[in-house]
């Protein structure tokens, strides 16, 4: 129930407004909560770094295993060996680019959704701070309600 209630704070872009403050700093208290726990456990998502770290491990790798077949040689005769190898290195560098494109993608959405998040999270925390600072009666009432 609360995770519903928590959904319309949860924005799928950063385009921060004061109409989409307003309505989470009056909202209930627990949906409120459950915003910011939400935004926070989103902005200490670190898997992304991690599928990063994958897939840059994975490329050192590759790069490790096909440098003997990367090198230049000047014999002219050794020329079309050279075309073959870079044929190869060419093929290899497209199979491990398809392997690697669902993970980098996925990583590349994880880092936006973190992003949003992050932004959601000072926002929403910046605008209940600055009710907790309004003056007057109702100030007051919000203060009572949340």
């Amino acid at each position: 129930m609360a995770r519903k209630k928590a959904e319309p704070h949860i924005h799928n872009d950063v385009d921060v407004t004061t109409d989409r403050l307003n309505d989470f700093a009056l909202a209930s208290r627990s949906t409120q909560v459950n915003v910011l726990a939400k935004l926070r456990a989103q902005s200490a998502d670190d898997s992304v770094a991690t599928q990063f770290n994958v897939a840059s491990l994975v490329l050192a790798i590759f790069v490790v295993i096909a440098a003997p077949f990367i090198t230049v040689q000047p014999d002219p005769a050794l020329a079309t060996s050279w075309w073959a190898r870079l044929i190869l290195i060419v093929a290899l560098v497209g199979i491990l680019l398809l392997a690697l494109s669902p993970a980098l993608w996925d990583a590349a959405r994880g880092h936006v959704k973190r992003e949003r998040a992050v932004v959601w999270l000072a926002a929403y925390e910046d605008e209940l701070a600055r009710r907790h600072r309004l003056r007057g009666a109702a100030a007051r009432r919000w203060q009572r309600e949340h």
